[in-house]
């Protein structure tokens, strides 16, 4: 291998992506197909400047880790040929992100053990949900994913997330909101209780410092009333505690069977997109579930389809549903019959433009980057503004939130949870 010069590395957070790098961003794609286990090869191998888009597209949207899973299977099949190798000093920066995610993967799992079994012990029943449970759920067609050496490792850990509710009043919300606010005041820190989380601080390995985690109490929300009260019966209906978990080496975690997850991580992803934005990470994760999720139920799965796509239109996402099958075959080129319903283009289309404009959590989002640091009032202006783009395609979430935000800021106000 040649050592090259490298020039210095382009900068496309100002710009967008999905027009102005198209053909850049066919190759990412392609990167993440082959990653995923759903292609062999590049079908244009990028030049020096391509790579280093290359690196930032994954870099914008946390997927550094799952794409290099991606170039280590082109180095296998191309061996030394210069002409695809991107620069070695890409290459080395590449592989010690890669090492720093499996690091940092590792120790977030030893304090999810560390946790879960605090709580248990505190008598709740508790379950990790989004985030570290989706590591089991990365498995490649064709290889051996043995842990700690899985492509679920190199998946970019973001917060741990835990639900959980007392095991002697399951139903009673305001138990594990309670705890969380004595426990964050014997630490002298003050706990932020919102409608369905609220923090709860440990001393975290992967910090070294003390950090806050997300306690749900409620899995997820919908502003529209109607559409939430459905939900919510859902939910409590489809508690997944004491159902499935997973071991990492001598780590056993509590983690949703599969059929929970085909729905609560796609309804996680339609309210990321009214909130900051959804990223290419979230979309990957769903990807594993949806895969995994096809390949547990096959003897039934035509029927399960329309049950889950049933569910889903009931909570009045319909055409959200519609846009991400669609995604999931533009980006990770998923098999037609793997699909929940008909992939809608038009949805998809708009939608993947705005994935990437915004890359991971809308973090390149320039309308919610000017929200930093803004008071309330402002906040709910921007977040208006960033919603009102929405509102042509998904009207009911878009109208209803201002309605939302105002029975929320009275919830917390006069501090409802209390009497739930």
């Amino acid at each position: 291998m040649v050592n090259r010069p490298v020039s210095q590395t382009p900068n496309i957070t100002s710009q967008k992506p999905y027009f102005i790098l198209k053909p850049i961003v066919n190759i990412f794609f392609e990167l993440l197909q082959i990653a995923v286990g759903n292609r062999q090869d590049l079908t244009e191998l990028p030049s020096e400047k391509g790579w280093l888009l290359l690196f930032e597209l994954c870099k914008r949207h946390s997927l550094l880790g799952v794409a290099f899973a991606g170039i280590k299977d082109l180095k296998s099949a191309h061996g030394d040929d210069e002409g695809w190798l991107l620069p070695l000093v890409k290459y080395k920066q590449w592989l010690g992100v890669a090492s720093k995610i499996q690091q940092k993967n590792l120790m977030m799992l030893d304090d999810c053990e560390k946790v879960c079994n605090e709580l248990t012990n505190k008598g709740f029943a508790i379950c990790i949900i989004k985030g570290q449970s989706n590591i089991a759920n990365y498995i490649r067609k064709g290889h051996d994913e043995i842990f700690p050496n899985c492509l679920g490792m190199l998946r970019s850990a973001g917060d741990i997330d835990i639900l959980a509710r007392n095991k002697s009043q399951i139903d009673k919300i305001s138990l594990p909101i309670k705890f969380c606010i004595d426990d964050s005041l014997q630490q002298g820190k003050k706990t932020h209780v919102t409608y369905h989380h609220t923090d709860l601080f440990r001393i975290f390995s992967y910090h070294n410092k003390i950090k806050s985690l997300e306690l749900h109490y409620r899995a997820s929300y919908l502003c529209s009333p109607i559409r939430n009260k459905r939900l919510q019966k859902w939910l409590e209906a489809n508690m997944p505690f004491d159902k499935n978990s997973v071991q990492y080496g001598e780590i056993v975690l509590p983690t949703p069977p599969v059929s929970y997850d085909i729905i609560y991580q796609l309804l996680h992803i339609y309210k990321h997109l009214f909130e900051s934005g959804i990223g290419l990470r979230q979309l990957m994760d769903y990807y594993f579930v949806l895969s995994r999720w096809n390949t547990e139920n096959r003897d039934s799965i035509i029927e399960l389809k329309r049950d889950v796509y049933k569910v889903l239109c009931g909570f009045g996402m319909g055409k959200f549903v519609s846009a991400i099958m669609w995604i999931m075959q533009k980006v990770f080129a998923m098999p037609s019959d793997l699909l929940i319903c008909t992939p809608n283009e038009k949805e998809g289309r708009y939608l993947l433009k705005q994935i990437l404009i915004g890359g991971n959590f809308g973090h390149y989002d320039k309308h919610l980057k000017k929200d930093k640091g803004r008071g309330t009032l402002s906040h709910a202006w921007i977040k208006s503004m960033h919603n009102i783009r929405l509102v042509f395609h998904y009207p009911e979430e878009v109208l209803w939130e201002p309605f939302f935000r105002l029975f929320h800021f009275i919830w917390r106000s006069l501090q409802l949870w209390r009497f739930e």
